[in-house]
């Protein structure tokens, strides 16, 4: 497998921030709150790589699927 096709594998099966933040239609200060709390207690899935995150797609949709109230304002 090439590099870009891994690159393009990765970019699948993870969001970015930004994606988080279009699908929950939050801001993007929001959409970092939730990953750096999903990060540090483990939540769902996330792979911090510098000063980006990298978050599970599966991880991230079966824990915001069972939320029956998100509890940020």
């Amino acid at each position: 497998m090439s590099k870009e096709n891994a690159n393009q594998d990765i970019e699948l099966e993870t969001y970015l921030v930004s994606d988080i933040q279009r699908k929950l239609r939050c801001s993007k200060n929001k959409a970092y709150e939730i990953v750096k709390r999903g990060y540090s207690e483990r939540l769902f899935s996330v792979i911090k790589i510098g000063n980006e995150y990298r978050i599970a797609r599966k991880s991230f949709d079966y824990w915001f699927a069972n939320q029956h109230r998100l509890d940020y304002k």
